[in-house]
């Protein structure tokens, strides 16, 4: 399984953690996602191989600000 912390800035209460984890999780569905607001980010563990842009792209379809994917 891949590990992804994705940085996003914008999430300021358990909505926006909400919204983020649903909205990720439309690119794997099985993925496991954890937003925390407080700490600016979203850990995704999958097995699936997910791009910086695909990322990019579902945070900011959110109305968040995508910063950057952190790899593990």
């Amino acid at each position: 399984m891949k590990k992804y912390i994705v940085v996003i800035e914008g999430m300021s209460c358990s909505h926006c953690e909400n919204h983020i984890e649903n909205t990720l999780s439309s690119l794997d569905p099985k993925m496991k996602i954890k937003a925390s607001a407080k700490d600016k980010s979203a850990e995704i563990l999958s097995d699936k191989d997910i791009s910086d842009n695909e990322f990019k792209t579902a945070v900011e379809s959110a109305g968040y600000v995508f910063k950057e994917v952190l790899k593990r």
